[in-house]
């Protein structure tokens, strides 16, 4: 709490400090917006505090509303099963996409998966498209009684698209920054 996480992909950092202490960003976020930033701004959504995490409850798959958690400790971004079964519900034939696998925890205990593209993720203002998520039957959904309502888990390999991420606890915000210069033609 009152503390501010900003992870650096480009300079391979992690650094904590004090609330509000960011980049200059302009403000994004709520119901979708579309308009693209300048390389030099970034993105902010804003989000809640609960359990020890920032969740974003502006966000959605394909139109489903989900509660998104911010995990950067998780490798892969995982939706619960009742994500996994409204999809299936509101996309025929998505389930013939995927495939069974097996999670991995750091502890090393498995759970059973579903690996699949989700169709296009938004983040308050900012929208995804092809990422990979897997289903499965988290404890942490049961531990935050999400089992029954759409929710995920945004992995770093989400977080790892942009050059820094930063979390502010304090001013319950997140904030997405992309400035990679594309490669010459």
């Amino acid at each position: 709490k009152g503390r501010r996480m900003r992870l650096s992909f480009v300079r391979n950092t992690f650094e904590i400090g004090p609330s509000g202490a960011g980049a200059s960003v302009n403000m994004l976020g709520g119901g979708g917006g579309t308009r693209i930033p300048k390389r030099t701004d970034g993105i902010v959504v804003p989000a809640q505090y609960r359990s020890g995490q920032l969740v974003i409850f502006d966000a959605d798959v394909d139109g489903i509303p989900v509660r998104a958690f911010l995990d950067s400790g998780a490798q892969i971004t995982c939706g619960n099963e009742a994500l996994r079964d409204t999809l299936i519900r509101q996309r025929p034939g998505y389930d013939k996409r995927m495939r069974d696998t097996q999670l991995i925890s750091a502890t090393g205990q498995t759970s059973p998966a579903q690996l699949a593209a989700l169709p296009r993720l938004r983040l308050g203002g900012m929208g995804l498209n092809n990422i990979r998520a897997a289903f499965a039957p988290l404890h942490i959904f049961n531990l935050w009684d999400l089992n029954d309502r759409p929710s995920m888990l945004v992995g770093v390999d989400v977080l790892r698209n942009f050059d820094e991420v930063i979390l502010d606890f304090g001013r319950r915000e997140v904030t997405f920054i992309h400035q990679r210069r594309q490669a010459p033609a």
